[in-house]
């Protein structure tokens, strides 16, 4: 382990060891203050905690002295919590008369193990579980009043607290010492990026000599190009005229490229409209005419179904009145059939006969108020029927007056497609327009030809001077070009470097 890992477990620890001190005082110092206000008062048995007061002062004086000279960094903590966790199970032991440990001291004893586990070594939990275990298990001998039930249950708690504590204090470490590891291998990186950016710096100086260099070497690439530019400026006077022809051409060929752009586009809209224009004219008369036999079909067929529904509607009212004509006398029919029976019950023997042809009488009138009922059923369910398609005929109406809209405006269509043809034949027009100018713009381009023909043979007589200039300018640029080279390597040599 390095000397920058071991200060920070140092730290590390004087961390843990200061805050397990100031706890532990002030818990001893909360305990003195209720002893000699609570338990004096109400608790005779709390003298004898009032008793172990110094003692545990004293206790704790050892651990202070161990973290002031900074000694045994790993037992301050070890230390309180066995002590404390051995005068909790005392006290309990001697107080209750058994050996039985309490849920409060059971929960003291893995407090106190979670202390220790700050320290993150897996060893003084492993002491501390053991000692704990012997001493439950002593007390347990010793007395013999406990229940073993009651013993074995609380060291298996306190036991599987302090192993799962043992596990979190193994990965707690492993964390720590994987946070060493690159804290210590960034600090490598820092020393090695220390040495590439003095490397760097060395040939960042190299790069300046060689721009030095390079500028010697421009400075008489500078006095060069004065020569050479008198010399152009003899040259650049008939350049001058010779590029303003150009152009003057360039801006005509140009345009001229435009005008024969345009006419192309144009002719090849002209072509496609006038195709899709027939087209569309041609399926657009026959859809029509379809449209209007389509829409007279429609339109009478939609009459005379809204027109035979609605009579339906009608005689399904005439049948509902007949059928409440013939409930009505099924009703009188069967209540004269009643008062004849009762009439036949009243002459006795000699009525036996008509009796029985009132009962059949009531009982067919009976039978036709149930086919009338059914009938209604039905009826009723017809009519619904009707409804829907009196609803469809209106529904078909309404579609039908909607696509005489349509025809309309179909129509109305097929005027702007004239107008369509009108505007193409204006486009044509155009287009012979537009060549005509194109004629007389190539007529200038032919002349103007003819001015930069003369003004070549003056560049001819200017082309000598200007050759030995440019060879001296060339001896320079050589020079520039052997001092880019060595630039060019120091930029590669530092790219490099930086980029390891």
């Amino acid at each position: 382990m390095g000397m920058e890992n071991r200060d920070f477990i140092d730290t590390y620890l004087r961390k843990v060891n200061k805050i397990i001190l100031c706890l532990s005082w002030i818990i001893s110092t909360v305990m003195g203050t209720l002893s000699f206000t609570v338990l004096k008062s109400e608790i005779p048995e709390g003298m004898s905690v009032l008793s172990m007061l110094p003692i545990i002062f004293v206790i704790l004086a050892v651990p202070t002295v161990m973290f002031i000279f900074n000694k045994f960094r790993y037992f301050v903590g070890m230390f309180i919590s066995s002590l404390f966790a051995l005068a909790m199970i005392s006290t309990n032991t001697f107080t209750a008369g058994t050996g039985n440990t309490s849920g409060s001291t059971l929960l003291g004893i893995i407090l106190f193990a979670c202390i220790v586990a700050l320290y993150l070594k897996k060893e003084l939990l492993i002491i501390y579980g053991v000692g704990v275990n012997l001493i439950i298990i002593l007390i347990k001998l010793i007395l013999q009043n406990t229940s073993a039930v009651d013993s074995i249950q609380n060291i298996f708690i306190l036991d599987f607290s302090i192993v799962i504590l043992v596990f979190l204090t193994k990965w707690g470490n492993d964390l720590l010492k994987s946070a060493m590891e690159k804290e210590k291998r960034t600090k490598e990186l820092l020393t090695e990026l220390d040495k590439t950016f003095g490397i760097v710096k060395t040939s960042t100086k190299v790069l300046n000599n060689d721009i030095a260099s390079c500028n010697s070497n421009l400075e008489a690439a500078s006095e060069t190009s004065k020569t050479l530019m008198n010399v152009v400026d003899e040259i650049a006077k008939g350049v001058g005229e010779q590029a303003d022809n150009i152009t003057h051409i360039n801006s005509m060929i140009n345009d001229a490229g435009d005008k024969v752009l345009e006419t192309q586009q144009i002719s090849k809209q002209m072509a496609e409209v006038s195709d899709k224009a027939k087209q569309v004219i041609s399926e657009g008369t026959e859809s029509i005419n379809d449209m209007e036999s389509q829409m007279k079909i429609i339109s009478n067929t939609v009459v005379e179904s809204l027109s035979t529904v609605s009579d339906l509607e009608r005689n399904m009212e005439e049948v509902n009145n007949f059928l409440s004509g013939i409930t009505q006398i099924a009703e009188q029919t069967n209540l004269l059939a009643l008062n004849a029976a009762i009439e036949a019950a009243r002459a006795g023997e000699s009525g036996k006969g008509f009796a029985v042809v009132a009962e059949e009488v009531r009982r067919l009138a009976e039978q036709c108020a149930r086919t009338v009922i059914m009938i209604n059923q039905v009826i009723k369910k017809i009519e619904g029927k009707t409804k829907m398609a009196l609803e469809k005929a209106q529904q078909g109406d309404a579609a039908t007056k909607s696509g005489e809209t349509i025809v309309r405006k179909v129509d109305k269509s097929f005027e702007r497609i004239h107008e369509s043809f009108t505007e193409i034949n204006e486009s044509i027009s155009e287009v012979f327009s537009k060549i005509e100018n194109l004629n007389f713009i190539f007529s200038k381009i032919h002349q103007e030809a003819e001015s930069i023909a003369s003004i070549s043979e003056e560049h001819a007589a200017s082309s000598e001077e200007m050759l030995s200039s440019i060879e001296q300018q060339n001896k320079a640029v050589v020079d520039i070009l052997e001092a880019i080279k060595e630039i060019q390597h120091s930029s590669e040599k530092l790219q490099s470097i930086v980029q390891r």
